[in-house]
């Protein structure tokens, strides 16, 4: 069971003898163990499987004489029941070439995704070739296949920056040797407000981390800003507060990394965009933020920077929050 457009098998767009499976989630059925006398069904239960990137996945030669029918699949190996493995893997059982072939048997612990026709004689696989056989089961997230008030991992268009930050498939953003990364494209009129987690996993030397709103990838540097925060250390509390600034701070970070929780309020809209963030670093350093960007702006990104210039590797994953 997969979702609508998930873990999708299709041809390479330039055709070869490989396939290309999407990314996306499955419930594979555990199949290791027999049913219980008189059962259809086994006791093994459901494995949850997420395949965050496209792969792609080889098929053998053709036969020389006969067609044949391969089926691409995700199977989950658990040691538990056998080999020495924990790890879900993506694959193709390759058909027996015949006049009139037929697919064959997924390995145990598998769900086929799709089938592959693979004439004799072919040297590549196109879109012709292809079908998906898997069963729909889990809803892609949007605004109608969500709770009213859930969150919904956004996917931003682009990210900017040194270290060459990434997307994943599904959004996450991830980020090495880096000062700044700018994540574009993430906020739109499809939600009002989002929440921001952002895992440091270390950094060159403790720092600030400071955002602006952007458009386009171009960051607000003006003096419109606000920031407040009351940090706490060992057991002596600070408080700051400064306005006309050209940046507002959403958490302090150690060598050994730190993690921050932000919410974003209104981005996209035109007005000014509010935050509050709570932050725990590495040393136990606990602070509590709060800051806006008191310009009417439309953002739909956001530029994360150490402020004293150190690089900071680690992961950002916004979410929306969906409108009720």
């Amino acid at each position: 069971m997969i979702g609508l457009g998930e873990l999708s098998v299709t041809a390479q767009s330039t055709p070869n003898m490989s396939v290309q499976i999407s990314a996306g989630r499955a419930k594979v059925l555990g199949s290791s163990i027999a049913p219980p006398s008189g059962f259809t069904f086994t006791t093994q239960g459901f494995y949850d499987v997420l395949n965050d990137a496209a792969a792609t996945v080889t098929v053998a030669a053709a036969d020389a004489t006969n067609p044949r029918i391969d089926v691409a699949y995700v199977q989950v190996q658990d040691s538990y029941y056998a080999g020495a493995t924990n790890q879900a893997v993506l694959g193709v059982v390759t058909g027996t070439p015949a006049t009139s072939p037929v697919a064959p048997a997924t390995p145990s612990n598998a769900l086929a995704l799709g089938t592959i026709a693979v004439a004799a004689n072919a040297t590549v696989i196109v879109a012709g070739n292809v079908a998906r056989v898997a069963a729909m089961a889990i809803p892609t997230p949007t605004p109608a296949s969500v709770n009213s008030g859930g969150l919904t991992l956004v996917k931003p268009t682009s990210v900017s920056g040194a270290g060459s930050p990434t997307v994943s498939a599904l959004g996450t953003v991830t980020f090495s040797a880096t000062t700044a990364v700018g994540i574009n494209g993430c906020f739109s009129a499809l939600y009002d407000n989002y929440c921001v987690l952002l895992n440091v996993t270390s950094a060159s030397a403790p720092d600030d981390v400071a955002v602006r709103v952007s458009a386009a990838g171009v960051a607000q540097s003006a003096a419109n800003y606000v920031r407040a925060a009351a940090a706490m250390v060992s057991v002596s509390p600070s408080y700051t507060y400064t306005s006309g600034a050209t940046f507002t701070a959403i958490g302090r970070v150690a060598t050994s990394g730190g993690d921050i929780k932000a919410e974003i309020l209104s981005p996209f809209n035109m007005r000014p965009t509010r935050l509050t963030a709570s932050a725990m670093d590495g040393d136990g350093y606990y602070e509590q933020l709060g800051g806006s960007h008191n310009a009417a702006f439309s953002a739909d990104g956001l530029t994360l920077f150490a402020l004293a210039g150190s690089t900071l590797a680690g992961t950002a994953r916004i979410y929306g929050y969906n409108n009720g």
